[in-house]
């Protein structure tokens, strides 16, 4: 039987759930269904892969070296290019370029001894699909992965973002012609890297459910004598990039007491992972702790909450994604040029509320809560 390898997974967790995992799911259905089917990605992502034969966690040493993922990569991926704080919005913002000292330089090094811990253990003839590599699959026509096309200078990343960005906004909507743009993200932040991502209709998504183990753990934590309906609370904070997206630890503590004291009748949960989010080590008081728990099964265990869940809610992040995917009402924000893309990402229609605001006031959260939550 021959071998087929998907990854190792180092990028960014949103991305492996828009430009990956279904991917592979599907291509594991229907074109690789006599093979021996592996994934690779970070430990506890194995819901997003039902359809492999094994699932492999990155060694806890690498783990630790991809931090400040984004898309197919990581920041610093070659030299210290991209940097984490160049930013989608730098028409709007100062796109002041700063090198954070934590973010290991060439990346790339540390992604190419992974992925050779895996070829050096499988056949000869094994078939590998590697996200941050140049892939082309003929079957499906698709081009897909981390094309580097060297240093820009600012102009030329000005010149991109506008063709893109603007164009594609407009002119985009309106005539097919302009597929090439749905494929090619060409933007200020890759600084010189063209990604070209697996595009959602080339994809199978499905809902995400947690396994049986998952559930059960899940209910090893959450098991208080009288159990109520959830809702589950992220509380993004990311330190190395896209810090602009961060709503304050205040402010989530803020929103979490105005639902213990208007709406008695749930618990509180909170979900998140160490590096991306607040409360590490340190929950607050009464809420269902889902962040201080188990790396291995945290995925499983997250998804198992959020379908006991009547309702999520924070700031823009994968995280969401999942939520959506598990089929949980969910309210998210961020800037209002994303709001197209965040609902494009909905893909299987469960009821979404996108407020087009980074820093929206703590009222403005509390209203939309009422409305949906009575």
């Amino acid at each position: 039987m021959k071998t087929v390898f998907f990854g190792p997974w180092i990028g960014e967790f949103g991305w492996e759930f828009m430009h990956w995992y279904a991917w592979v799911s599907r291509v594991c259905q229907e074109d690789f269904k006599d093979y021996y089917k592996i994934a690779s990605s970070f430990s506890g992502r194995e819901r997003f892969y039902p359809d492999v034969d094994k699932f492999i966690a990155h060694p806890n040493d690498f783990t630790k070296i991809f931090v400040s993922q984004r898309n197919y990569i990581t920041d610093h991926w070659k030299g210290i290019r991209p940097q984490p704080n160049s930013s989608n919005n730098f028409l709007f913002k100062n796109n002041k370029q700063e090198t954070s000292s934590s973010i290991p330089e060439n990346q790339i090094q540390n992604a190419e001894k992974l992925l050779n811990l895996y070829v050096n253990e499988l056949p000869k003839d094994t078939i590998f699909f590697v996200p941050w590599r140049e892939n082309y699959y003929e079957k499906h026509n698709l081009e897909f992965g981390i094309f580097d096309e060297g240093g820009k200078t600012p102009l030329m990343n000005t010149l991109d973002f506008i063709t893109v960005k603007v164009l594609k906004r407009t002119v985009g909507k309106i005539s097919d012609k302009w597929e090439w743009l749905n494929i090619k993200d060409y933007n200020i932040n890759n600084e010189g890297f063209l990604v070209k991502r697996i595009p959602f209709e080339k994809q199978n998504f499905f809902k995400l459910s947690p396994t049986n183990d998952g559930h059960k753990k899940f209910l090893d934590i959450y098991n208080p004598a009288n159990r109520k309906p959830i809702i589950s609370v992220f509380p993004r904070f990311r330190k190395e990039r896209r810090t602009d997206k961060n709503w304050s630890e205040g402010n989530y503590l803020k929103i979490i007491d105005f639902l213990k004291s208007q709406y008695p009748q749930y618990d509180i949960a909170v979900l998140g992972a160490p590096g991306g989010c607040y409360f590490v080590g340190n929950p607050p008081d009464d809420c269902i702790d889902l962040i201080n728990i188990d790396d291995d099964s945290r995925m499983d265990i997250h998804i198992a909450a959020l379908r006991n869940s009547i309702f999520a809610l924070g700031g823009l992040s994968g995280a969401i994604l999942v939520s959506l995917a598990a089929g949980c009402p969910s309210l998210t924000w961020g800037h209002e040029t994303a709001r197209i893309r965040a609902e494009e990402e909905n893909l299987l229609d469960t009821k979404f509320i996108y407020l087009g605001d980074e820093q929206p006031e703590l009222g403005h959260i509390q209203e939309i809560l009422k409305e949906n939550l009575g």
